[in-house]
C-alpha cells in the first residue's frame, strides 16, 4: 500500500512539474522550466503507469524540453529528448503527435543549415496532420509556416510566399481579421519583403502585424518587441541608422522589462544596435554593445555557443572598419574555432566567417588568401544552398572582386554575370544587389576603359536604386561616385565633379561630416580638381579627405600613400618643393611601416 501510494505522489509531483515548467516557459524563463522538466523526467522510472493520459504528459514533457534545448542550443540533448518523443508517439499511433516530432525534427535540421532535410521533414509532418483526421485547415497553418521559413532559408522566396499566403487565408476565414496568428503570419511575410529587397513593402506590412499585436496583447508584451526589432533590421537596409536605433531601443525595453538584464534575447538585441553604431562609424559604441552581448552570451550559454561566435564575428567588423585588419581576422578565427566545433563542416555559418576572412586577406593585400577562403565559402554554400541562393551568388560576386584586384578583368566579367544572372533569378530586374553587381561590371569595363559600356550598366544601377531605395540612400551615392570616377578616366572633370558633388551630399546627409564614405569623395573630388589645374583647390580637398581618414583610420592606413602622392604633385605644380618632399615622406613611412608589418606576420 505505502510503495502504491509513493507512485502516486511521483505523479503528482510530475504533474506540478509540469505545470510549473509551463508557467516559467510563459515567462520566457527557459533554465527554470528545463529544470522542472528534468525533475519530472527523473520521476517517470518510478512511475507504474501505463495509460495513455500518462504517455502524453510524458511526450509533452519531453518534446517541450526538446524546443528549450533548441532555444540553447544543446542539439544534442534536443537530438534524445525528441527521439524519446517520438518513440512515445509512435506507440501511441498518434499522427498529430508524430507531427510535432517531425516539426521539432525539421527545426533541429533548420538550426544545423540543414534545410533541405528540415523542408522534408515539414512537408511529412504536413502529410500526417492533413491526412489525419485533425481539424485539416487550423491544423496545418503552423506546417505552413515551417515549410515558409525553410523555403526562406533557401532563398527560394516565391515559395515562402506561397505557403504564408495559404496560412493567412486559413486563418481568415477561422478567425476574422485579427488574432495572434495572424499577426504572426504578416511578420512571416514581412521577412520574405524583406529579403526580396522590398523595405517599404516590408515596413508597411510589419507596421499591419504592430497595430494587431498592440490591439491584442498590449505594448509591453515579447512578440511587439519582435516586431520592433524586424522593423529595425529594415530601417538599417535603408541606411536610416536613427531610425533603426529607436526600433531597436524600444524593443530593448520591452525585453528588458519582460526577461531582465541576461537574457539571450537582450544580447541579440544588443548586436543589432552594436552593429548601426558600427555603420554610423561609432566603433566605441558598437564594441560596447557586442561586449554586453557577450557577457550575457558567455554567462547564459557558455563559449561554445554560435551565438557568441557571431558576436566575434561582429567584433571583427568593426576592426575591419577600422583598418585593424590583423585584429578583425583575429576575431574571425574565434569564431570559425567555434563553429568548426559546433556546427557541422557544411554549415551556413561557416562559409560566411569564410567570407570574412577572405574580405579580411583582400584588404591585407592577399588576393589569392582571399580566393581560397571564398572559395571554401563557395563549396559549403553549393552544398547546402544550391547553387541558386542568393548567398552562393554574393561569393561568385567576392571571387570576381579578387580577380578584378588582380587585373584579371575577364574572369572577373565571367563571375559578376554568374552573380547577375542567380541574382535576376531570385530577385527579379530591381533588387537592390542587381545594382551592386551592375556596379561592379561597370569598374571592370572602367578597367578595360570601356567606358560606354561601363557608363550603361552604371546608368542600370542608379535607376534601380533610385527606385528601390530613394534619392537619398549611400548605394546611390556609390554609384554616383563610380560614374565621376568615369568622366574622370575619360578627363571629363566637370562632368566628374557633378556627380562627386551629388554623392557628396548624399553621405553628408547620411552620415555626417566624418564618415570615411565623405572623406573618399572629398579625394574624389580633389583628383578632379588636379585634372583642372585647380591645385590650390585639389591640395584643399585633399587635406580634408586626409583629416577624415586618420580621424577614422589612423596615420599609418595604407590608402593615405595616393592621396600624400597626388597632394605631392599639386606642390610640385606650385612649385612648393618642401611641402611636396613632406607629403612623399609621410607615404614612404605609411609603406616601410606596411612592409615591416606583413614582415612580422
Amino acid at each position: 500500500m505505502g510503495g502504491s501510494l509513493c507512485k502516486v505522489d511521483h505523479l503528482k509531483e510530475v504533474k506540478s512539474l509540469y505545470s510549473k515548467a509551463l508557467v516559467y516557459e510563459n515567462e520566457n524563463n527557459d533554465q527554470k522550466a528545463l529544470d522542472c522538466y528534468t525533475q519530472a523526467i527523473n520521476h517517470f522510472e518510478s512511475i507504474d503507469d501505463t495509460s495513455q493520459e500518462f504517455d502524453k504528459l510524458r511526450h509533452s514533457i519531453f518534446l517541450n524540453s526538446c524546443n528549450i534545448y533548441i532555444r540553447l542550443y544543446q542539439i544534442d540533448s534536443a537530438i534524445n529528448c525528441n527521439e524519446k518523443a517520438r518513440q512515445i508517439a509512435n506507440d501511441l499511433q498518434s499522427d498529430d503527435k508524430i507531427a510535432a516530432c517531425l516539426d521539432v525534427q525539421g527545426e533541429i535540421k533548420r538550426l544545423k543549415g540543414e534545410y533541405d532535410g528540415a523542408l522534408d521533414d515539414f512537408k511529412e509532418s504536413f502529410g500526417l496532420k492533413f491526412g489525419g483526421g485533425i481539424n485539416v485547415k487550423l491544423g496545418v497553418t503552423d506546417s505552413y509556416w515551417y515549410m515558409g521559413n525553410a523555403y526562406l532559408d533557401l532563398g527560394r522566396y516565391d515559395e515562402a510566399q506561397s505557403m504564408f499566403d495559404k496560412s493567412l487565408k486559413i486563418l481568415l476565414e477561422a478567425y476574422g481579421d485579427k488574432h495572434r496568428s495572424i499577426a504572426t503570419t504578416y511578420m512571416y511575410m514581412g521577412n520574405v519583403l524583406h529579403g526580396q529587397g522590398n523595405y517599404n513593402d516590408a515596413l508597411s506590412i510589419y507596421d499591419k502585424a504592430h497595430k494587431m499585436q498592440l490591439e491584442l496583447i498590449g505594448d509591453n508584451h515579447l512578440s511587439i518587441a519582435k516586431t520592433y526589432r524586424a522593423m529595425g533590421m529594415v530601417y538599417y537596409e535603408q541606411s536610416k541608422y536613427d531610425k533603426a536605433l529607436s526600433m531597436y531601443d524600444k524593443s530593448l525595453k520591452i525585453e528588458l522589462k519582460a526577461l531582465g538584464n541576461n537574457h539571450p534575447s537582450v544580447a541579440q538585441t544588443y548586436v543589432y544596435m552594436g552593429q548601426v553604431y558600427n555603420e554610423q562609424i561609432k566603433y566605441n559604441d558598437a564594441l560596447s554593445m557586442y561586449d554586453k552581448s557577450r557577457k550575457i552570451q558567455l554567462e547564459l550559454l557558455g563559449d561554445n555557443h554560435p551565438s557568441i561566435a557571431e558576436t566575434y564575428k561582429c567584433i571583427g567588423n568593426v576592426y575591419y572598419d577600422q583598418g585593424k585588419y590583423a585584429d578583425a581576422s583575429s576575431m574571425y578565427d574565434k569564431s570559425l574555432k567555434i563553429e568548426l566545433k559546433i556546427l557541422h563542416d557544411l554549415h551556413p555559418n561557416i562559409a560566411a566567417t569564410y567570407g570574412r576572412i577572405g574580405h579580411a586577406y583582400s584588404q591585407q593585400h592577399d588576393p589569392d588568401e582571399a580566393i581560397m577562403m571564398f572559395d571554401k565559402a563557395l563549396k559549403i554554400e553549393t552544398v547546402i544552398l544550391g547553387k541558386n541562393h542568393p548567398n552562393t551568388g554574393k561569393t561568385y560576386q567576392n571571387i570576381g572582386s579578387m580577380y578584378y584586384a588582380l587585373g584579371e578583368y575577364d574572369e572577373a566579367l565571367l563571375l559578376y554575370n554568374h552573380t547577375l544572372k542567380i541574382r535576376l533569378d531570385i530577385f527579379g530586374d530591381n533588387h537592390p544587389s542587381i545594382a551592386q553587381t551592375y556596379n561592379k561590371l561597370g569598374l571592370v569595363y572602367d578597367g578595360q576603359e570601356k567606358y560606354d559600356e561601363a557608363l550603361s550598366v552604371y546608368e542600370k544601377a542608379l535607376k534601380i536604386e533610385l527606385e528601390a531605395l530613394g534619392d537619398h540612400h549611400p548605394s546611390v551615392a556609390i554609384t554616383y561616385q563610380n560614374i565621376g570616377s568615369n568622366y574622370s578616366q575619360q578627363h571629363m572633370p566637370d562632368k566628374a565633379l557633378k556627380m562627386f558633388d551629388k554623392s557628396l551630399k548624399i553621405y553628408l546627409k547620411a552620415f555626417g561630416d566624418k564618415h570615411p564614405s565623405v572623406g573618399n569623395t572629398y579625394n574624389h573630388i580633389g583628383m578632379a580638381y588636379q585634372q583642372q589645374d585647380k591645385y590650390d583647390d585639389a591640395i584643399s580637398m585633399y587635406q580634408k579627405a586626409t583629416s577624415i581618414i586618420v580621424d577614422v583610420h589612423g596615420e599609418d592606413y595604407f590608402e593615405l600613400v595616393m592621396i600624400y602622392e597626388d597632394t605631392a604633385e599639386c606642390y610640385d605644380k606650385l612649385s612648393r618643393s618642401d611641402e611636396a618632399e613632406a607629403m612623399r615622406q609621410k607615404a614612404s613611412n605609411i609603406e616601410t611601416a606596411s612592409q615591416q608589418s606583413d614582415e612580422s606576420d
